[in-house]
């Protein structure tokens, strides 16, 4: 099933996507764009970051979400490897740190 929401601006409309089984939702502003994404299930994030264009703000929301997907898979590998004991408990913690602070 396909869920599209127009959001009406000044210059006409424009359409939300669906990226990844994620709803963006490009939000105008007085003088620029923010986006708003959510998965099925789970909390909406928002980015305060003003752009320019709701195609900015669609480039940067897709760009986020494949970050937080990426991070998502490393952080199970992780948790494979630490289960496996192929990680010490020291090694997992900074890897899974280091992926918190670049992809969330």
């Amino acid at each position: 099933m396909l869920f599209v929401l127009q959001v009406v601006h000044r210059r006409g409309i424009v359409s939300s996507q669906l990226y990844r089984d994620w709803l963006i939702v490009p939000i105008e502003q007085e003088d620029h764009w923010l986006w708003a994404i959510s998965a099925p299930g789970r909390e909406v994030f928002l980015d305060y970051t003003p752009y320019t264009s709701p195609e900015a703000a669609l480039a940067a929301a897709r760009e986020s979400i494949d970050r937080h997907t990426a991070g998502r898979l490393l952080i199970q590998c992780l948790e494979t490897m630490y289960q496996e004991r192929k990680l010490q408990q020291q090694e997992f913690d900074q890897l899974v740190n280091s992926l918190v602070n670049q992809c969330f």
